[in-house]
């Protein structure tokens, strides 16, 4: 738009209208950042939030569009400087490994169905947004960016939300694996596997508050239960958070 717009002391406004059914997904995404960021001099914000959506070429290369597209500007700048402190230390950090050996099995049926997201580019795009999570206020991001996207969740995609949610917690409390399977007795049988950062102060916490009989070896927790309760996700959630050291319940 060109031109002058307003008169002295007169507020003007400018209305867009848009059919939200036939906007690609790109377009809602642009349009959204708009809207979240409506106050005076919010232009670098829209910029950054352009250059994610869109994808900010190669750092050595001529491209336009690249990999940042991937991974989304602010966690592809956290690697970027992880790896500089890296090389300029010497020291190789092995957090990243330790991430993808987190393992987590439990009875939930959990994927993207065809019928929420049939454009096979953009499910791929969703799960890795979501398997890219950091925290779980990242993670609650990107489910009211999804839902705003593509409409509620249906229970496949929710229990994907928990999964992921699970090993996030599972990182926060140094354990490298969840798994629930039916024993030889027909009773439910929690394992969790410790990682190597798993220390033994965070087992008291869990002695002292927990309502159930953990059985504990040197490298394992185990809870044995006659069945799964229908809010079991959120009791198993609960007991694991106890593991949290008193510095991480703070944050």
């Amino acid at each position: 738009m060109r031109g002058r717009v307003g008169r002295s002391r007169t507020q003007a406004y400018a209305y867009f209208l848009y059919h939200g059914q036939k906007l690609e997904l790109e377009a809602k995404k642009r349009l959204r950042a708009i809207v979240e960021a409506n106050e005076l001099g919010s232009g670098f914000q829209i910029a950054m939030r352009d250059l994610e959506i869109r994808g900010a070429g190669e750092i050595l290369g001529v491209s336009q569009s690249g990999t940042i597209k991937t991974v989304g500007v602010s966690h592809f700048m956290r690697m970027l400087n992880k790896t500089v402190e890296e090389m300029k230390s010497g020291e190789i950090s092995s957090d990243i490994q330790e991430e993808e050996n987190i393992s987590v099995d439990i009875p939930l049926s959990a994927y993207i169905p065809g019928n929420f997201i049939p454009n096979t580019d953009e499910k791929i795009q969703v799960y890795k947004e979501l398997a890219g999570a950091e925290n779980f206020e990242h993670l609650d991001e990107l489910k009211r960016d999804i839902e705003s996207d593509y409409g509620k969740f249906p229970t496949e995609v929710e229990n994907l939300y928990k999964v992921i949610r699970l090993k996030l917690l599972l990182r926060k409390t140094n354990l490298m694996a969840i798994k629930i399977y039916k024993s030889t007795h027909k009773n439910y049988e929690i394992l969790l596997r410790m990682g190597k950062n798993f220390s033994a102060d965070q087992i008291f916490p869990l002695i002292k508050n927990s309502s159930f009989k953990w059985i504990f070896t040197s490298q394992a927790l185990k809870l044995r239960l006659e069945n799964l309760s229908v809010n079991w996700y959120s009791v198993i959630f609960d007991e694991i958070k106890f593991l949290c050291l008193n510095e991480d319940k703070k944050k």
